[in-house]
């Protein structure tokens, strides 16, 4: 088959991104491969073996960058679209033309989310950001032309259901994947005395990890309530992605958690630091699924998350991590923490678990599965 697969931008960073190039790997082996797309990584071997499209929009701000996108690969597959056996829209904010669409997130999942935790003015203003009608608009039509829909998790395919009108075989949840070439268990005990050697801390210390750039919805702040409670200071937070902001750093400062927590910025070596943790914290409000949940499992280290994560459909409360009812629950999160911070055994456990289950979820497998899916679409759209 020809397959063209839309995406915003094609590279190794980014769950819809990482997605689309793992996805493509696997699809060019039997099929010709398509990339529609603004952006590329030249440096993936990947790239040699496909055929890239370029939607050259120009850039303007964030609002019409998002449009222009959607316009512009909407009307390059329109006139190309007799070059394409099927069409993949990965992410519903890419296309209008598609055959099947992967809903890596949900928009009106996540204003719910806002509507329900975010109070005040902060929330109104928050509102009138036009992006999010615009994202809303594009989400009904999507979702009223798509032959096949693709939900990441339980999550998003039950919210999808519930808010349009969508037979229920002609959506299916395929979970995310991993790559567990890249994330691995070995090393960890060498991975973590050269860490502590880095950032200066003690051998005894219990490394607690956080990858993420949107502090709020993720959690973050339920994680500084619990260290606040706790107050240990052996207990270590590394901060991956996002860098504090003055109101972040203040917070930490009145709390006396300045020297528990450390911002690593932006790193392109996350494995190293999964490898590195005890326990992966991510007590998210709002997740449709989360890659850095399964990459954790995969390099072994336990992960302590919220229920409405869907990754978490995957875990086994104890068995793999520990899961939490409540994100805004500091209790909770701070009566899990001392259950197994000091818990070596447990915690060896559990990322054992972990691995075995991860490896479920490798991208060879998560990705065949697709390729089932694809088939079938094409051989029912020949028929109708």
């Amino acid at each position: 088959m020809d397959i063209a697969i839309v995406v915003r931008s094609f590279h190794n960073n980014g769950g819809i991104s990482k997605h689309s190039v793992e996805l493509a790997e696997f699809l060019v082996k039997k099929h010709n491969v398509h990339v529609v797309t603004n952006y590329w990584d030249e440096s993936l071997d990947i790239v040699k073996k496909i055929t890239m499209h370029k939607v050259n929009k120009p850039k303007k701000n964030l609002i019409m960058d998002f449009l222009l996108f959607i316009i512009y690969s909407t009307l390059y597959l329109i006139k190309n679209r007799s070059k394409f056996d099927l069409i993949v829209s990965n992410g519903c904010g890419t296309t209008l033309v598609h055959d099947i669409l992967v809903e890596h997130s949900f928009h009106s999942g996540w204003i719910n989310y806002k509507i329900k935790h975010q109070k005040g003015i902060k929330s109104k203003l928050w509102f009138l950001n036009p992006m999010h009608s615009i994202n809303l608009i594009v989400e009904n039509i999507n979702y009223r032309k798509a032959k096949f829909v693709v939900a990441i998790s339980n999550v998003v395919k039950d919210q999808v259901l519930k808010k349009y009108n969508i037979k229920s075989d002609n959506i299916k949840v395929i979970y995310n994947g991993v790559n567990c070439r890249q994330f691995i268990t070995e090393n960890k005990t060498y991975n973590r005395h050269k860490l502590i050697r880095e950032l200066g801390l003690n051998d005894n210390d219990k490394i607690l990890l956080f990858i993420g750039w949107e502090l709020e919805r993720k959690g973050f702040g339920t994680i500084i309530k619990a260290l606040d409670t706790i107050k240990r200071d052996d207990i270590k937070l590394l901060v991956v992605g996002s860098d504090a902001n003055s109101r972040i750093k203040s917070i930490i400062e009145s709390k006396g958690l300045k020297n528990h927590v450390m911002f690593l910025g932006k790193r392109n070596n996350t494995d190293y630091y999964y490898s590195a943790a005890d326990l992966f914290v991510f007590p998210t409000y709002y997740e449709a699924f989360g890659l850095v949940i399964l990459e954790s499992l995969a390099c072994g280290t336990p992960v302590i998350t919220s229920k409405i994560a869907g990754a978490a459909e995957l875990i086994t409360h104890q068995k793999e991590g520990l899961l939490l009812n409540d994100p805004s629950n500091a209790s909770e999160l701070t009566e899990q923490l001392l259950h197994v911070v000091d818990d070596s055994q447990g915690i060896y456990r559990m990322g054992q678990n972990g691995r075995k289950l991860a490896e479920e979820y490798d991208w060879n497998k998560v990705c065949a599965q697709y390729e089932e899916t694809l088939l079938k679409t094409w051989e029912r759209m020949k028929v109708e």
